[in-house]
């Protein structure tokens, strides 16, 4: 009996080590430019934890050799980061967030944004600058009846926005919408509605910050969108090209 009760004890106390190191409180600090940034989120995805860093910066929050820690603020980078075995012996983790910034053509707007990735769930072609400035100014032949089409032009004619639409042109995610679309209801627009590939752009251009559009782009539902897209052409767009080539 007596041996029994000490080998319990001996299994204890060596389990002890194993149960503090699987499960440790983790000790941090986040900054940005070598400064400390109170008001970051962090998460312990894989046991359903959260913190918040104080005004110094610094967080505990529970953890073990594996676990993803996500750390996220407003206008900063998301940052995940994997617990490894100095993270826990440490006396504390320095974590570090990047300022998360779109430039616009000289202009740098930080903000926290959603890419074209995350909205198609793929990386859409990268362009240059002297690329996106073709989208905006380049001349398109609408084809028999019609003289040569400038987007721009037109959708400035149809909506006396062009400056708005400048814009709209360099935003990644209107422009993936209107590559799906150029991309994925080529066939389609085409076959049924007789389309050549000038007409089909404008199309692409004229709808792309639709949200109807954006809700059918992100869910791959191009049937409801070969609705949509017939609807906009007959009823609205077609009329409105035919009146500026007149």
């Amino acid at each position: 009996m007596k041996v029994n009760k000490f080998f319990l004890w001996l299994c204890f106390c060596v389990s002890l080590p194993l149960i503090a190191q699987n499960d440790l409180v983790i000790k941090g600090k986040v900054i940005h430019n070598n400064q400390p940034l109170p008001g970051v989120h962090i998460q312990n995805i894989d046991k359903k934890k959260f913190v918040t860093t104080d005004t110094e910066g610094l967080f505990l929050i529970h953890g073990e050799v594996g676990n993803v820690l996500k750390f996220t603020h407003v206008g900063k980078k998301d940052l995940y980061r994997s617990v490894n075995k100095e993270d826990l012996e440490n006396e504390l983790l320095i974590i570090e967030l990047k300022e998360q910034v779109v430039e616009l053509e000289g202009v740098e707007v930080k903000e926290t944004t959603v890419t074209a990735k995350d909205f198609l769930g793929y990386t859409p072609k990268k362009r240059t600058l002297e690329e996106k400035r073709s989208y905006a100014n380049n001349n398109f032949w609408a084809g028999s009846g019609f003289p040569p089409i400038n987007i721009l032009a037109i959708l400035n004619a149809i909506s006396g926005k062009r400056k708005y639409y400048k814009q709209a042109l360099k935003n990644e995610t209107n422009l993936a919408v209107a590559n799906y679309i150029i991309d994925n209801m080529n066939r389609f627009l085409k076959k049924d509605l007789g389309l050549d590939d000038e007409k089909i752009s404008v199309l692409a251009y004229y709808v792309m910050e639709n949200p109807d559009i954006h809700n059918l782009v992100k869910s791959k539902n191009d049937k409801q969108l070969e609705f949509m897209l017939t609807d906009i052409w007959v009823t609205d767009l077609s009329e409105k090209l035919k009146n500026k080539g007149k």
